[in-house]
């Protein structure tokens, strides 16, 4: 007698998982991931070393926002890596690459601990970002490339560079 309700059970509880992993089913509750970076890395508490002798290489060309995958509606941020090379590390400490388009109100960040058992020459750039394709409106955008370290005595910029991303 209850055989029909066995199947009707389970497409109800798939559904119900689906919707709970895949947005909010209740209004407030969103079990979906957050954005886990933070501004200038204040969250990294073991950066008690400094870095001397730190030269950043941020290249001027090579950026450009390019079509996602077909229907995705969204661009990928292509951009070429930063070099950065320091002489000596006397501990822990949290390089930032940070890449601003103030005009989209876009910001990504890359995050990479550094100590003294770390390779001198480090290679940054942004992970897998990208841009909404229906917020993009113009050829070309202004952006600002920042390349800075959380040490022991506070937050340093390296290096900050304007550069230009095409839309492709």
């Amino acid at each position: 007698m209850s055989r029909w309700r066995d199947p009707v059970a389970l497409v109800l509880s798939c559904f119900l998982l689906t919707a709970v992993v895949s947005g909010p089913v209740v209004a407030g509750v969103d079990l979906t991931p957050e954005d886990r970076s933070s501004e200038d890395g204040a969250s990294f508490t073991g950066a008690t070393g400094n870095v001397t002798g730190a030269e950043a290489a941020i290249p001027t060309d090579g950026y450009a926002l390019r079509p996602g995958v077909t229907g995705s509606g969204i661009h990928k941020l292509d951009a070429p890596t930063t070099t950065l090379t320091v002489e000596t590390v006397s501990g822990p400490v949290l390089v930032t690459y940070t890449l601003r388009i103030p005009e989209l109100s876009y910001r990504t960040d890359a995050f990479r601990a550094v100590d003294r058992n770390s390779s001198r020459e480090l290679t940054l750039g942004p992970d897998d970002a990208s841009v909404p394709s229906n917020r993009l409106e113009a050829e070309t955008y202004r952006a600002v490339v920042e390349i800075a370290v959380q040490e022991g005595d506070g937050r340093r910029v390296l290096e900050n560079r304007e550069i230009t991303i095409a839309v492709a």
